[in-house]
């Protein structure tokens, strides 16, 4: 066998590993890339998932402060874009401490619940609720006067009202303050103006003798 044959042949055979290990590097990247990719993804989900744990409240599953806080903060600057009216309304269950005295707190926890749910199929699509804290709910009404805040919360309380839950035997039943603040015209209303104004509201409601609601609108000049 003569040596440039010889030499061919190893030629050949470096190629020939060489394109092997090329292939076996590139399955290799490829597999690798594809990992990767799966724990990206897995990274987003979990990512996900603790973003919408921080926002929710563990025991209703409503936004909790800091998230119904953002949506209302969010629906005022798209007000400020497009001018329209928006209500705040400040709910807050009557009496509710005589369910953990008469019950237990695994009682006044599923009364919570319930109302939860009540309030949250009570409003519209457009509207948000959350659970700012103990026995108290924020709702975030955005394009409503105070004709559609007044009839929306008059909604809510008969709901409540007119309904009840049964908690190991025992119907129980309970009704809601519900103090209401809205903001017309086009100039900036802050959020902090706004819970103010609904807060007094609530507390005009609850001085009167709860179930019911107290509505206040804030003259805001335009220009």
């Amino acid at each position: 066998v003569s040596r440039a044959l010889v030499l061919e042949r190893s030629h050949e055979q470096i190629l020939d590993e060489l394109r092997r290990l090329n292939l076996e590097l590139e399955q290799r990247i490829h597999t690798r890339t594809l990992e990767l990719e799966q724990a990206l993804l897995q990274l987003q989900q979990k990512n996900l998932l603790l973003e919408k744990m921080a926002a929710t409240d563990p025991l209703t599953g409503l936004p909790n402060r800091r998230a119904i806080d953002r949506i209302a903060r969010t629906e005022l600057l798209r007000r400020a874009r497009t001018p329209a009216p928006i209500a705040l309304l400040m709910v807050d269950a009557d009496h509710f401490g005589r369910f953990n005295k008469q019950y237990s707190q695994t009682a006044g926890d599923h009364v919570l619940v319930w109302l939860a749910k009540l309030l949250q199929s009570s409003v519209r699509g457009s509207d948000s609720v959350g659970r700012v804290g103990g026995e108290e709910f924020l709702v975030v009404a955005p394009n409503t006067d105070p004709a559609g805040a007044d009839v929306l919360a008059e909604r809510l309380r008969a709901s409540v009202e007119a309904a009840h839950t049964v908690y190991n035997g025992y119907a129980l039943a309970l009704t809601i303050s519900i103090g209401v603040a809205v903001a017309e015209g086009t100039s900036a209303v802050s959020y902090e103006q706004l819970r103010e104004v609904a807060a007094a509201a609530l507390k005009d409601a609850k001085d009167a003798g709860r179930n019911r609601a107290v509505l206040r609108a804030l003259e805001v000049p335009v220009g």
